[in-house]
């Protein structure tokens, strides 16, 4: 059963994740208009000064897809899984990827409003996997 939080559009989306993280103190970045940016750039790019956290978002409504066939002008894409520049993202310390929809809402929240990832307990060399 689809519950209301999941029928946000995107938009509506971005303002509420957008306002969660500048509650937390997170410094937000976000292109008004992706269409003269990098195709699969993602959504939000987030950092925390206090943290030292840096996220990269992409956003989506519930049934929401990736463009297909779409390259970056370093013919690459950003996106975790969609090739090996995408997928050295997961490796570089500091940097957390995730893909949102509505229905991540709590998790959201609990990603934004703590210090350090999960399963991190210390922010000296530490990998992040997202």
């Amino acid at each position: 059963m689809t519950q209301a939080k999941d029928l946000i559009s995107e938009d509506s989306l971005q303002a509420t994740v957008v306002e969660i993280a500048r509650t937390a103190g997170w410094i937000v970045w976000f292109t008004h208009d992706a269409r003269r940016s990098e195709p699969g750039e993602p959504d939000l790019r987030m950092a925390h000064p206090v943290w030292k956290r840096y996220i990269c978002a992409e956003l989506k409504t519930l049934k929401g897809k990736f463009t297909t066939g779409r390259w970056n002008r370093a013919n690459s894409r950003w996106l975790i899984g969609q090739d090996e520049a995408a997928e050295a993202l997961k490796t570089i310390p500091g940097i957390e990827y995730y893909l949102w929809r509505p229905s991540d809402l709590d998790e959201i929240e609990r990603v934004l409003q703590q210090s350090l990832p999960q399963g991190v307990e210390s922010m000296d060399g530490a990998t992040r996997g997202c």
